[in-house]
């Protein structure tokens, strides 16, 4: 007999979360276009009835759920880029999440022109 409370991870999530992740980049609020609201995985996590904490298992637990969150997360990044590179988000918010969500980086490239020579010379006693 195993133990705890059975799962509520159904199959169709898998669509599900995707659906939920795939928004337009922006919305017709009047007559002005505006950004679509940032999907979040607490959102989805909160319509269907479950914690964020269970999402994540359910992504270590359900390969076909863990690919399928996997392409929601690329629905995510592709929205926080193409609206803050149309400036519809905040720059710092956009770059805060694709740092601490997406794996973006700050890289810089330091070419070094100088060269340093080191010479030990075999023969002196260590101290």
């Amino acid at each position: 007999m195993s133990g705890g409370r059975p799962t509520k991870y159904k199959p169709e999530y898998c669509q599900k979360i995707i659906d939920y992740f795939n928004v337009p980049l922006t919305e017709r609020v009047g007559a002005k276009k505006e950004a679509s609201e940032l999907p979040m995985l607490i959102g989805f996590a909160m319509e269907i009835g479950v914690s964020y904490e269970t999402i994540l298992e359910w992504t270590k637990v359900h390969e076909e759920f863990s690919h399928a969150y996997k392409s929601a997360k690329r629905l995510q990044e592709k929205l926080i880029a193409a609206n803050a590179m149309n400036n519809r988000y905040n720059a710092y918010f956009a770059q805060f999440m694709l740092k601490n969500n997406h794996g973006w980086k700050d890289k810089q490239e330091v070419e070094q022109t100088q060269s340093i020579k080191i010479e030990i010379d075999a023969d002196d006693e260590a101290v």
